[in-house]
């Protein structure tokens, strides 16, 4: 059972950073690298971190 515990952790890409493939075409993905923050049999999470969103911005907003 430890095995198969360990076999599942090793798969994981938590942590690991992802580079498009130049063939993406996804509007969502493509030139992307993403840090992989969760990753488990259910799904996958990570931040794209070489991108800037149109809402977020490190300047003063005045307030």
């Amino acid at each position: 059972m430890e095995d198969k515990i360990e076999n599942r952790y090793m798969a994981s890409m938590k942590g690991q950073f992802l580079m498009a493939m130049p063939s993406l075409m996804d509007p969502n993905f493509f030139q992307t690298v993403t840090c992989i923050s969760e990753h488990t049999e259910a799904g996958a999470v990570g931040i794209v971190v070489n991108r800037v969103h149109p809402y977020l911005s490190a300047k003063s907003s005045g307030v």
